[in-house]
C-alpha cells in the first residue's frame, strides 16, 4: 500500500529517523510528523519493515491500524516484519504483531528460515520461549540450510536455549539436517563443551552418528581443534577413533589438516592413532599438514612419530609436492633440509615438486629447491670446470661463455634456503643461476634467446650461458648487489618509510615499458622480482615465464601468483601487457604499504575479492570507496596511516587495477606519474614548477 504526497501522518514516538524521501520533523508538542515530500509516495509495507527493526512500537501500531500495512508482507530477502523484530530482539513489537495482528509465526523466509531461527541466532531465551510457548512455533522444522533450531542453538553454544528446546519443547536431539548434521556434531565442531556434555549425558545424543559425508562428532571436534571436547568424546563416550569418512579420512587427518598440534599429539600418544594410515586417495596425515602450512604438525609427525615423508598418494604426490603446491616455504624448507624428502621424485603425471611450484608461481620455492635437484645434489665447484671437452649443448648457443672465463665462487643462501652462486666473468661481479628444465616453461635455447636480446638499464642483463657439467647449465647474469625491492621495503619499514621507493618503481615502469616494446610480457611482476643493482638502478628479473605464453600449451596448467595477478589471468587468460599494468599497481601497493597485497586473506578469499573489486566507479564496479556498506578488500592504500599514499597515488592504483583490461592506463602515463612522485620524493616536497611539462592527465587524454 502507498500513501500519496498530499497526506501528512502524525504519530507519537521518542526517536525515529526516516530514510529515502521521507523526513521527520518534531513539533513543539513533542509529537512528530512523517512528511512525504511533494510528488512522492510512502510505501507503508516497506516503512513497517524499517520501524520494527528499530523497535518503534507506536509507529508500528500506527502503520498497521491506520495505514493498513500488511503484517505478512515480505522484503526482497523473504523476511516478514515479525522476523525482523525477532532478529533484533524487539519482543514487545513481536508480541503485538502475533497477539494483536495475527502474524504467522511459522512463515518462511528465503532458505526456509523462520522467526524461530532468527530468535535462536539472537541467543534470546525469552524470545525463543515466546515463539515456542505463546505462538506455537514448530521447534522441529528443518530449514534447508540452517537445520533445526536446536542445531543452531548448539552450534552457537546457547546452552539455556538448547536445554529449553529439549526439556520443555521436546526437540528431537538426533534429528538430522539435509547434510546429515546433528546438534551434537554442530556443538562438537564449535568446541561447545558444555553443550556437548548436556546433549550426551542429559539428552542421550548418539555420539557415533554420521552425516552425509561420513563425519562423526569426533571428526568435527578434531577438525575444530578443541582438545577438551575430543578428550571427552574418546575417554568418556568411547567414540570410535578409527572410524573413516566417505573419503577414507580419519580423525587424525582432520586434526593434522587443521593444524591442531595438541589434538594430533593426543590422538597419537594417548589413543595410538595410526600415523601412516591412508585415505581412499592414498593421502596421509602428514600430507594434509604439509598442504595446510602447519610446520609444527609436520615436524611432530616426522620427528616424533616417524611419519613417512616420501610416501606417495594414488596420484604419486608426496608431502613435499603438496607443500610446494600451496607455496608454503617453511614446510618445504623443513621437508628438504630436516627430513630428507626426495626432491627429484615425480608423480604419475611426470611432474616434480619444483615444477609444481613453478606452475603455481612460487618462485621462492623454486629457488629453494633448485640446489637440491642437481645430480646427486653436487654443487658446481672450480673442479667442475676442468673436464668439459665433451660438453656441447651450451656451446651451440651464440651466448655461450667458455668455462675458462667464469670463476664460480661459493653458493650463497637467500633467507637460509635457496640462492645462487657468486661468480666472476672477466673480472666483473656476476651471479650464476642454475637452469632447471623442470622449473622452466621453455627450453634452454628459448630462455637464452629471450633474455639475450634484452638490453636496458632497468632490465637485469644476461651475460651468457655456461655449462658446468652434464645437465648443469648456468645463466651468468648481472649481479644486483642491493637485493630486491621487497627486501629494501621490508628493511626500512621496521623503522621508517623507505626513501627511494618511487624512484625504483619509476625505473621498474621504464623497464616494463621496454619489455612491452619488444613483445615480452613479464607475467610475474612483484617487488621480489624488482632488483636493485650496484649502480643504484631498479632492474626487472624473472620475466622468462610469460615470454613463452603464446608458444607453449603448457601454460594451461600454470596457476599464476594470485595476489599480484589481474583477474582475467586468474580466470585462465594468458598474461598480457594490461595484466602487467595491474601487477605493477600491486607492486606500488606492496612497496608503499610494506606488506604483500591481501596478505591478511587466504588464497580463496583473495581470488573472490579480486574478481569483484574494481578501481573504477562505474560499469561492473562492485566496490565504492565512499560507500561504507560496499565489500571492501584488504587494500592498504585506504589506511589513513599511509596518508601520503592516499593523496598522491590512490587514483593511479585504482586506474591500474580496473576490472576491464582495456580501461587501464598506458605504461607511458603511469611512468609519467611515477616520475613526478620520484621527483617529489627526491626533493622532499611537492614543487609543481619542477614537474615535467607533460602531465599524467595529458597522457591519459592522449594530448
Amino acid at each position: 500500500m502507498t500513501i500519496s504526497a498530499s497526506m501528512t501522518l502524525t504519530f507519537t514516538l521518542e526517536r525515529y529517523e526516516g530514510r529515502g524521501r521521507e523526513q521527520v520533523r518534531r513539533g513543539r508538542d513533542g509529537r512528530a510528523q512523517l512528511i512525504v515530500e511533494q510528488g512522492g509516495e510512502l510505501d507503508v509495507n516497506n516503512e513497517l519493515m524499517k520501524v520494527v527493526e528499530h523497535g518503534y512500537l507506536e509507529v508500528v501500531r500506527f502503520l498497521v491500524e491506520e495505514c493498513n500495512a500488511d503484517i505478512n508482507a515480505k522484503n526482497d530477502g523473504g523476511l516478514t516484519a515479525l522476523m525482523m523484530a525477532i532478529g533484533e530482539g524487539r519482543l514487545d513489537v513481536a508480541r503485538y504483531l502475533v497477539k494483536e495482528c495475527g502474524s504467522d509465526a511459522n512463515a518462511k523466509a528465503n532458505g526456509d528460515f523462520t522467526a524461530l531461527v532468527y530468535a535462536v541466532f539472537s541467543g534470546r531465551l525469552d524470545v525463543v520461549r515466546f515463539l515456542a510457548e505463546d505462538c506455537g512455533a514448530d521447534v522441529n522444522v528443518n530449514n534447508k540450510y540452517a537445520g533445526t533450531a536446536l542445531m543452531l542453538a548448539a552450534e552457537e553454544g546457547y546452552l539455556d536455549v538448547v536445554r529449553f528446546l529439549i526439556k520443555d519443547c521436546g526437540a528431537n536431539v538426533d534429528v538430522k539436517a539435509n547434510n546429515g548434521d546433528t546438534a551434537l556434531m554442530r556443538a562438537a565442531g564449535g568446541g561447545r563443551l558444555d553443550v556437548v556434555l548436556f546433549l550426551i549425558k542429559d539428552a542421550g545424543a548418539d555420539v557415533n552418528l554420521k552425516d552425509n559425508n561420513g563425519d562423526t562428532a569426533l571428526m568435527r571436534a578434531t577438525g575444530g581443534g578443541d582438545l577438551d571436547v575430543v578428550r571427552f568424546l574418546i575417554k568418556d563416550c568411547v567414540a570410535d577413533i578409527d572410524v573413516k569418512d566417505h573419503n577414507g579420512g580419519t580423525a587424525l587427518m582432520r586434526a593434522a589438516g587443521g593444524g591442531h598440534l595438541d589434538v594430533v599429539r593426543f590422538l597419537i600418544k594417548d589413543c595410538c592413532a595410526d600415523v601412516n594410515v591412508k585415505d581412499d586417495n592414498g593421502g596421509t596425515a602428514l600430507m594434509r599438514a604439509a598442504r595446510g602450512v602447519y610446520l609444527n604438525v609436520v615436524g611432530f609427525l616426522f620427528k616424533d612419530c616417524g611419519a613417512g615423508v616420501n610416501v606417495k598418494d594414488d596420484n604419486g604426490d608426496t608431502a613435499l609436492m603438496r607443500a610446494a603446491e600451496g607455496g608454503h616455504l617453511d614446510v618445504v624448507r623443513f621437508l628438504i633440509k630436516d627430513s630428507d624428502a626426495d626432491v627429484n621424485t615425480k608423480n604419475n603425471d611426470g611432474v616434480s615438486a619444483i615444477r609444481i611450484a613453478a606452475d603455481h608461481g612460487h618462485t621462492d620455492i623454486v629457488g629453494g629447491l633448485t640446489p637440491f635437484v642437481l645430480p646427486q645434489r653436487q654443487m658446481p665447484t672450480s673442479d667442475t670446470w676442468k673436464d668439459l671437452s665433451n660438453v656441447s649443448t651450451a656451446e651451440s648457443l651464440s651466448s655461450y661463455i667458455p668455462p675458462t672465463e667464469v670463476e664460480v665462487g661459493a653458493f650463497y643462501e637467500q633467507g637460509n634456503f635457496g640462492g645462487n652462486f657468486q661468480a666472476k666473468w672477466l673480472d666483473a661481479d656476476a651471479v650464476a643461476k642454475l637452469f632447471i628444465p623442470d622449473a622452466s616453461h621453455g627450453t634452454l635455447e628459448q630462455e637464452v634467446c629471450l633474455w639475450q636480446q634484452l638490453r636496458h638499464p632497468n632490465v637485469l642483463k644476461l651475460y651468457g650461458i655456461c655449462q658446468a657439467g652434464p645437465s648443469v647449465n648456468l645463466f651468468v647474469c648481472e649481479y644486483a648487489s642491493l637485493g630486491s625491492l621487497a627486501d629494501y621495503v621490508k628493511e626500512y619499514y621496521d623503522d621508517e618509510k623507505p626513501p627511494l621507493i618511487w624512484k625504483y618503481l619509476y625505473e621498474a615502469a621504464l623497464g616494463l615499458e621496454y619489455l612491452h616494446e619488444r613483445g615480452v610480457v613479464h607475467g610475474d611482476l612483484r617487488c621480489r622480482n624488482i632488483l636493485v643493482g650496484s649502480d643504484g638502478l631498479a632492474k626487472l628479473s624473472n620475466f622468462g615465464l610469460a615470454g613463452f605464453t603464446s608458444k607453449s600449451s603448457s601454460f594451461s596448467n600454470v596457476v599464476w601468483p594470485m595476489r599480484w595477478q589481474a583477474p582475467e589471468v586468474l580466470e585462465g587468460n594468458a598474461p598480457s601487457r594490461e595484466s602487467d599494468v595491474y601487477s605493477l599497481g600491486m607492486c606500488i601497493l606492496e612497496a608503499e604499504s610494506g606488506e604483500v597485497p591481501w596478505c591478511r586473506d587466504n588464497a580463496a578469499r583473495t581470488r573472490e575479492t579480486k574478481m569483484k573489486w574494481n578501481g573504477s566507479g562505474h560499469g561492473i564496479a562492485t566496490y565504492d570507496i565512499n560507500d561504507p556498506n560496499s565489500p571492501e578488500p584488504d587494500l592498504y592504500f585506504f589506511d589513513p596511516d599511509h596518508s601520503s599514499f592516499v593523496q598522491s597515488t590512490r587514483e593511479l592504483v585504482l586506474q591500474m587495477c580496473r576490472q576491464d583490461p582495456h580501461e587501464r592506463p598506458s605504461l607511458a602515463s603511469i611512468a609519467c606519474k611515477l616520475e613526478c612522485l620520484a621527483m617529489e620524493e627526491s626533493l622532499g616536497s611537492s614543487q609543481p614548477e619542477l614537474v615535467p611539462a607533460f602531465t599524467f592527465d595529458d597522457y591519459l587524454t592522449g594530448e
